[in-house]
């Protein structure tokens, strides 16, 4: 049975010879490349502006968890890694319904669509110091787990649901510390990521475009006390997700923690992030109604315990719930004025993260 694209964007998702002995390299190049360009026209066939205005190219799972070494969950250290060391950590993040449509239906309060409904993500994470205060890093997030309608479901309830897996976006990077908070008590660090467009588009785990993320990290530790701030953009091309434009977006996070154990053995901490789209929002709706005022804002709230058991090894452990800053005005053909608060698309509901690292700390 078809159906109409949902009216809101309310989240509650050469040539030459060789000798025979190089045959079986050759083969092996051979089959790499082939692979790459499958994997080329794959990308090329997905259609990131269709029809319906409901774009599969988007991620989503909005957390950028930084490699090296990290007081918070959303918030980069300003610690480096130790010069000529590597760190290494391992993130599993747990997301509940990041993108829900409201689509219409005999129902007054219309219809709950869950394109990405539950995910299970990991994330494996490199960091490399080669010269001083110079930290370079290296994500790779993989949906381990997803379910969800999909965009197919949007438009036709017999449509095509999501794969059980995908790839996402990988991403580069490179950090200079500013100030180190060993030696000051007060820490910066401006840092640049990049997400590269070869994850699975049509899976809502990737974008058509490289994503640019330029920021700077703060920290202020006192004794037990810390606190941080992290503000930055991440700077991509436009899509329309069912009246949504989601774009380039401002980024920021603040948090704060206390050790309740010495020497980092346990610490507890709170954390607020949101990331405001900067595209416009107003649009008509297919009943008349215009979508005016709009903000899109992605936004949650976490707490977390963090624990260094032993010499560099940290345990991270998070939950967060979807803070409602996205609000929109509504005018109706007849005239009349409506208000909605809701979280923006992307947030999800809930979301439990799980973080082990191994970072060797420059003194």
């Amino acid at each position: 049975m078809r159906r109409s694209p949902p009216a809101s964007y309310r989240s509650a998702r050469g040539s030459g010879s060789f000798r025979l002995g190089h045959r079986p390299l050759v083969a092996a190049v051979a089959l790499v490349a082939g692979g790459l360009c499958a994997e080329a026209r794959a990308l090329a066939a997905t259609d990131c502006e269709p029809s319906n205005g409901v774009s599969p190219c988007i991620d989503s799972n909005n957390l950028w968890i930084a490699p090296g070494t990290a007081r918070f969950v959303s918030i980069a250290a300003t610690d480096n890694v130790a010069l000529h060391a590597s760190a290494f950590a391992f993130a599993l993040s747990y997301l509940d319904r990041p993108i829900v449509l409201r689509a219409p239906s005999p129902d007054p309060d219309g219809r709950d669509i869950n394109v990405v409904r539950r995910v299970l993500d990991g994330t494996a994470l490199w960091a490399y110091s080669p010269l001083p205060r110079l930290e370079l890093g290296f994500a790779l997030p993989i949906a381990l787990y997803q379910n969800g309608s999909g965009v197919e479901g949007i438009s036709d309830q017999q449509g095509r649901a999501l794969n059980r897996t995908a790839i996402r976006d990988p991403r580069i990077g490179g950090a200079l510390q500013l100030l180190s908070p060993a030696t000051a008590g007060f820490g910066a660090k401006a840092r640049l990521e990049v997400s590269l467009p070869a994850g699975d588009q049509d899976l809502l785990a990737g974008e058509r475009s490289v994503v640019a993320a330029p920021s700077v990290a703060f920290e202020l530790v006192r004794g037990r006390f810390a606190s941080g701030l992290e503000l930055g953009t991440r700077l991509r091309e436009t899509r329309r997700f069912a009246g949504a434009r989601l774009g380039s977006q401002l980024a920021g996070a603040a948090g704060a923690s206390v050790e309740l154990l010495p020497e980092e053995l346990l610490a507890v901490g709170s954390e607020l992030r949101a990331l405001p789209t900067l595209a416009s929002q107003e649009h008509t709706r297919p009943n008349g109604a215009r979508v005016r005022n709009g903000r899109l804002v992605p936004a949650e709230w976490l707490v977390s315990l963090r624990s260094k058991p032993a010499g560099s090894f940290v345990l991270q452990l998070a939950g967060a719930l979807g803070v409602p800053l996205s609000s929109a005005e509504h005018e109706e053909p007849d005239g009349s004025f409506e208000t909605e608060h809701f979280a923006g698309v992307t947030t999800p509901r809930f979301r439990i993260v799980f973080i082990v690292r191994y970072a060797p700390v420059a003194d």
